[in-house]
């Protein structure tokens, strides 16, 4: 059974948290999201040597890994001859193997201190923009809940439109408007688990005022972008192992370790 990680397995894995027996009966893989994670996590200077075993565990335990960039990733489903726009990846498993090196019990010393400070305010700025992006759609639906004054109705519909729209702005602010996915012929079922969990939040974020997309909503929801209908997907955060369970469509999708439920 193939199974796609979030990031917080391979922190349990490398926390011994899943036994052998667990991982022997399933071929791991890991992702860009977690590549990137790993080499720009607030944890590089609070706990490095829990980042350390996590990225250990990534190195030896995954099957393979998927390097693309989530947009990338999307955009290849329909334009497959599309030339790729990030291969930092590459650099970010360099990285992650120089992370793996540095004796964690001896000083770091301030060139490599401020390295990793500027990768950490680098992923906060990246995410907070992409949040913001999200959050500037939620007062437009807010208001036609509003006026309907039906949230019950609201929550049995789809906002597959709305995503839709959403996905292409972020398409297009990643290829510099140079391209844009054509919707009614995108194949969305290579990407269900994805598109589903996204609906599934984005209608509660939608019906809940003082709820705001925050800024590793989107790395979450975008590490499930690799999940097809031949692999599943294992996480430790609750909100999405909720969403994943309440959908009878994703459901099937979900993977967990009995050591971690």
């Amino acid at each position: 059974m193939d199974v796609i990680c979030d990031t917080n397995i391979w922190y349990a894995i490398g926390d011994k948290r899943v036994p052998d027996e667990e991982l022997s009966s399933v071929n791991l893989y890991g992702t860009y999201i977690s590549i990137r994670e790993f080499v720009k996590t607030p944890l590089l200077t609070k706990d490095l040597p829990k980042v350390q075993r996590a990225a250990t565990a990534f190195k030896k335990c995954s099957t393979g890994t998927f390097e693309l960039n989530p947009i990338d990733f999307i955009i290849k489903k329909q334009f497959p001859n599309y030339e790729c726009i990030d291969n930092t990846w590459q650099k970010a498993l360099k990285d992650i193997d120089h992370l793996i090196s540095i004796n964690a019990s001896e000083k770091i010393n301030q060139g490599v201190r401020d390295q990793m400070n500027a990768a950490i305010e680098d992923a906060k700025t990246i995410a907070q923009e992409a949040a913001n992006m999200v959050n500037d759609f939620l007062p437009q639906v807010r208001l036609k809940i509003k006026e309907s004054k039906n949230k019950k109705k609201h929550r049995g519909k789809t906002s597959y439109p709305i995503f839709f729209d959403l996905i292409n702005l972020f398409v297009q602010k990643f290829t510099n408007e140079r391209v844009s996915l054509q919707m009614e012929t995108y194949p969305w079922q290579d990407i269900e688990l994805f598109i589903r969990t996204w609906d599934n939040y984005f209608k509660d974020l939608e019906v809940s005022p003082d709820q705001k997309f925050q800024a590793n909503d989107w790395f979450d929801l975008f590490n499930m972008v690799y999940v097809d209908k031949s692999k599943k997907y294992s996480t430790e955060e609750k909100k999405w192992i909720t969403l994943i369970e309440n959908d009878k469509a994703t459901l099937p999708y979900l993977h967990k370790f009995p050591s971690l439920s």
